[in-house]
């Protein structure tokens, strides 16, 4: 069920007095959907007009089967519910010449958009717990283990390692292209980074952010980080200071791998099951 928000703002970043151009932006929740099952991740479709949301649909790392990915509308109303099915606990996904690749616990499925159906499966060797997906402009692929502090990447039907490190990607998460290189969010190290994708230099943005999980840039400037816990931080680009935008933690409503779409910002929320849009002004 699709609802419309009572009070216009969500949440205003809590700073006192009024910010400059380019400083935190205020979200405005548009809508707010429920019916899902621990969802995870939301991405564009290649349509523009239809939104595909992972559902793990119980446990993170249960291999179970009961996995699924929905499609929903831009204006906040569920088309398929169960639009792929026969997944186990799908998380990341992202999309290249009309597959989506989702991260299903240690293997990448590949599915047809428009049959709609799983044609592959990719096994990442030793992989613990497969998490976000990105592909960028080029078509590289490459996908986080966090259970295991490795990227790795996807090239021709097989995965290889392409960074390891437990000291800057312990609980690695989030993955976002950003021209050449990748943003990277990390939970366990709480920090947002920019991982060239020429030779793997690793620069710190900001820390202070636990359980790290989506990053996007933000309109206005700088970059907005979930937590999964419930949190949503701004992070200054000059700085480096993170400011938290939303604290949901109190109400148990988690903050997961968000997508952006012009200015308007969708997050599943892993619980309470639901799904919610957001104009970032």
């Amino acid at each position: 069920m699709r609802h419309l928000p009572a009070l216009a703002a969500l949440v205003v970043c809590a700073c006192a007095g009024g910010e400059p151009a380019g400083g935190p932006p205020q979200l405005t929740e548009i809508w707010s959907l429920d019916g899902f099952s621990n969802p995870e991740s939301v991405l564009l479709a290649p349509d523009g007009e239809t939104l595909f949301v992972s559902n793990v649909a119980g446990e993170a790392g249960a291999r179970d089967g009961e996995g699924f990915i929905s499609r929903v509308s831009l204006a906040g109303d569920i088309e398929e519910l169960r639009w792929v099915e026969g997944l186990n606990a799908p998380k990341g996904m992202a999309l290249h010449e009309g597959r989506l690749y989702v991260s299903d616990i240690d293997a990448v499925a590949v599915i047809d958009i428009a049959a709609g159906e799983i044609v592959e499966r990719i096994t990442v060797p030793d992989a613990v717990f497969l998490n976000d997906v990105a592909a960028t402009e080029d078509g590289r692929i490459f996908v986080s283990d966090s259970g295991s502090a490795r990227i790795f990447e996807i090239a021709d039907g097989a995965a290889e390692l392409f960074l390891e490190s437990e000291a800057e990607f312990a609980g690695v998460n989030g993955l976002t292209p950003d021209g050449d290189a990748l943003l990277v969010a990390s939970m366990d190290t709480g920090e947002l980074a920019r991982v060239s994708l020429s030779d793997g230099v690793f620069t710190l943005i900001a820390g202070g952010m636990e359980n790290a999980d989506g990053v996007v840039r933000a309109p206005g400037g700088g970059y907005i980080v979930s937590s999964w816990p419930g949190r949503l931080f701004w992070v200054d680009e000059a700085s480096g200071e993170a400011q938290i935008l939303s604290d949901r933690v109190e109400d148990e409503v988690y903050m997961n791998d968000f997508a952006l779409i012009g200015d308007v910002l969708v997050i599943p929320h892993w619980n309470p099951s639901t799904l919610s849009a957001h104009r970032i002004e």
